[in-house]
């Protein structure tokens, strides 16, 4: 949907990494019905080799592509698209996502349905049919916020942070509390984000009464275990420097290292004793985690 800049209601971001078929689903889906939002829609696409660029300039040529020449990351390119962009709002919204353009109409009403609001989250839905658990009332080893019983204005429940899969957020909030943390490759960036906002006086919000599709780790799968797994802990350290003034990270990557350390033991002996497929993935999952806390060096911005 291609409109004058002034009306333009939501920029939708789509950040893609080698996602060709599902970004093609995404799209497809946005276009699919008529609603009664204006929106534009910005793909910044992170040097892909599964011709997704292609595949956007030549099925939808209303959409605003932007090509990196490299991975520029998750959150520096979801920055690039929030700055091209001129709509009143920004969602942003993953790849591997489906969704029914209507839930645009809902969320975008609901958004500016008290001042307070900032940002706004709905309910995702896996591949198996379950609602995925994508928000929290509790920062990761930070303050709570909200709570089940806590909503705002009665159809929505306020919390700390909602996932980045879909996140709606008013432009001036964006100028308030800044833009996307760079630092922040990938993972935990949207809870950051969500932190920040928090801290310049808005509320972030989940609406479970309205949906989307959400395949999950589209991009991730394509890394293997270790790597997958030291992007996040990476993040995750950050995250814990950043807003927590008593983090230490040699402390942290210690504890860290006896945790997995313990688990692998534990889960080893409870496999030989009863061999399971099911405690075979959790010793490969903390062998994963315990090889990359080894590897992983101080993040930027950390105390070390």
């Amino acid at each position: 949907m291609i409109s004058n800049p002034k009306r333009i209601e939501i920029s939708i971001i789509i950040v893609n990494w080698n996602t060709r078929e599902l970004l093609q689903n995404c799209l497809s889906s946005i276009y699919s019905k008529p609603c009664n939002t204006v929106f534009d829609v910005y793909v910044v696409d992170n040097a892909s080799t599964d011709g997704s660029a292609a595949m956007v300039r030549s099925q939808f040529p209303q959409v605003n592509l932007i090509e990196n020449d490299v991975n520029a990351g998750y959150s520096r390119a979801n920055n690039q698209g929030i700055s091209a962009s001129q709509g009143k709002t920004v969602l942003l919204l993953n790849s591997d996502t489906v969704v029914d353009p209507q839930v645009f109409d809902e969320t975008l009403k609901l958004l500016h349905s008290a001042p307070s609001i900032g940002g706004l989250g709905c309910k995702l839905i896996g591949r198996d049919g379950n609602v995925q658990p994508s928000y929290s009332f509790n920062f990761p080893h930070g303050p709570k916020v909200g709570g089940p019983n806590k909503t705002v204005d009665e159809e929505l429940v306020k919390c700390a942070f909602v996932w980045g899969a879909y996140l709606l957020l008013k432009r001036e909030v964006i100028d308030q509390a800044g833009m996307l943390d760079e630092d922040f490759f990938m993972f935990y960036e949207d809870i950051d984000w969500c932190w920040r906002i928090h801290n310049a006086g808005w509320d972030i919000v989940y609406d479970s009464n309205h949906s989307i599709m959400h395949l999950s780790g589209a991009s991730c799968s394509k890394l293997d275990a270790v790597a997958h797994r030291k992007m996040i802990l990476k993040s995750l350290a950050m995250l814990q420097s950043k807003h927590n003034p008593r983090f230490s990270f040699k402390s942290w990557r210690i504890g860290r290292l006896m945790l997995y350390g313990r688990c692998m033991a534990w889960y080893g002996l409870l496999n030989k004793i009863a061999p399971s497929e099911k405690l075979s993935r959790k010793i490969n999952k903390h062998k994963a985690s315990y090889k990359a806390i080894k590897e992983l060096q101080c993040p930027t911005n950390s105390v070390c």
